[in-house]
């Protein structure tokens, strides 16, 4: 399977945008033998998010919880689908949890920023609220991230549409 065959299967099933990007300088030492990354952007719910901004008691609603976790394990399936197609390739892949933390020197942390790669891919901005903001969704999305040792194409520098080598439904 080619590289643009994956990303047309991840937009048929729903991911919103597929991003590429360059990472190695980005990336903690033990991770830079995979200089490359590939970001996957999934659209939240309206109805859902509306609800968490404008129910009575302003934050998570139950229906975001389980809109949260649904949507984590639709990326890491995702991402781990990936990953396997680009090993089958001859390459080498980690797909980095879309929600998983782990505690390093003291705090929790997830081994990767996903909103980095997604920056790096031209994909969107990080806003004042330090939360990823696409163009076309805003901060309603959430993103999975996969490292590889595969060449991919470089986004256009300073490219904040995600227009360069961003693929997805615009």
């Amino acid at each position: 399977m080619q590289l643009n065959e994956m990303v047309e299967r991840l937009l048929q099933e729903g991911v919103a945008q597929v991003g590429f990007s360059h990472l190695h300088e980005a990336l903690p030492q033990r991770y830079r033998h995979l200089p490359y990354g590939i970001t996957l952007v999934y659209k939240l719910s309206d109805a859902v998010m509306d609800e968490v901004v404008s129910w009575q008691e302003p934050g998570p609603t139950f229906a975001y919880f389980q809109h949260y976790r649904a949507v984590n394990a639709f990326l890491d399936g995702r991402s781990l689908w990936v990953s396997a197609m680009l090993e089958q390739m001859g390459y080498r892949a980690m797909p980095v949890a879309a929600s998983q933390s782990v505690r390093d020197m003291g705090e929790f942390s997830g081994i990767f920023p996903h909103k980095t790669a997604a920056v790096l891919a031209g994909l969107g901005w990080i806003g004042k609220s330090a939360l990823f903001v696409s163009p076309q969704y805003g901060p309603r999305v959430r993103l999975a991230t996969i490292l590889t040792d595969c060449p991919l194409p470089k986004p256009s520098p300073g490219n904040p549409t995600g227009r360069g080598k961003a693929f997805g439904r615009m």
